[in-house]
């Protein structure tokens, strides 16, 4: 039996995994045979050190660039891209950074993108809502292409914080656009 090697992409800010990765990762863990990582973009390595403690998680793979202190999917998904190349599924978060990010990688890697998984059935089997969740659909994802999946948090409880995994600094060769950068965040009160 091959195993799923599952690429979760990280919400984080200020050096703390956001609950919504913690629930992606749970999913992630349903998949039969599966193997997770996670891949945490920083400015530094506070948030991929508390990746590390994540139950599940196999490695950390951290990827430091000034350049990623803010999450812009432009500057992302090229990078989330390349590493893809070594796992059979993407998560995400279906969260506005999910929502964001990884239709961008899935353009990049030439596949379709599954949104909003509320329930596994199997390594491409998984269960979504349609008609502003009104209905729910079975879906089978082709299995001969990298899925790329965003994952309904609502529907999954977070993983605890027990693990120990190990953390990997890796470079990424796919070159960062300028075309977009982080300027600026306001908030109103």
């Amino acid at each position: 039996m091959n195993t799923n090697k599952i690429l979760v992409v990280a919400e984080h800010h200020a050096g703390v995994i956001n609950l919504s990765t913690h629930k992606t990762i749970t999913c992630a863990l349903q998949i039969p045979n599966v193997e997770v990582d996670i891949i945490v973009f920083s400015a530094d390595d506070k948030s991929a050190t508390h990746a590390a403690k994540l139950t599940g998680i196999k490695r950390v793979i951290s990827v430091l660039h000034s350049q990623f202190a803010e999450p812009v999917a432009a500057t992302l998904a090229p990078g989330i891209a390349e590493i893809a190349a070594d796992y059979t599924h993407v998560f995400a978060p279906s969260t506005t950074f999910g929502k964001d990010v990884l239709p961008r990688v899935a353009a990049l890697l030439g596949v379709g993108q599954l949104s909003d998984i509320m329930a596994v059935n199997g390594s491409h089997s998984f269960v979504r809502p349609i008609y502003a969740g009104n209905a729910l659909v079975h879906v089978n994802a082709d299995e001969s292409q990298k899925l790329l999946a965003t994952v309904r948090i609502a529907s999954f409880e977070p993983v605890s914080e027990t693990g120990n995994a190990s953390v990997e600094n890796r470079n990424i060769t796919a070159a960062l656009p300028h075309h977009t950068r982080f300027v600026s965040r306001s908030e109103d009160n």
